[in-house]
């Protein structure tokens, strides 16, 4: 069984790989979306503006409810990567500055 301190040291890596997942979840979602439409999304690049100007496999564009839906899963993604970059930043920090010898061996 671990003890406390190993378990909480656990926390950071555990929430950063979770919100990496969360994000994944989000950008499969409108990817999956936009498949069953016939569009592929360039995610480099301005989203809201791929969704408004693009068009479905027959040239119609994207119906208005789907477009607002994945401006929506868009924005989602977006709020789950801030977080993933100060949980980053704070396991490098950890990484540099812990003194345990299991971080220790991380380092090597």
């Amino acid at each position: 069984m671990p003890s406390v301190a190993d378990e909480d040291r656990r926390q950071l890596p555990r929430e950063l790989l979770s919100t990496k997942h969360d994000r994944t979840r989000v950008i499969h979602r409108i990817k999956g979306r936009l498949a069953g439409c016939g569009m592929r999304l360039g995610l480099p690049g301005d989203v809201e503006a791929q969704l408004d100007e693009g068009r479905q496999w027959d040239g119609a564009p994207l119906p208005a409810a789907l477009r607002a839906r994945l401006k929506r899963e868009w924005q989602k993604g977006q709020h789950l990567t801030e977080p993933i970059g100060s949980l980053e930043a704070e396991r490098r920090g950890a990484l540099r500055t812990s003194e345990a010898r299991v971080m220790e061996q991380v380092r090597q």
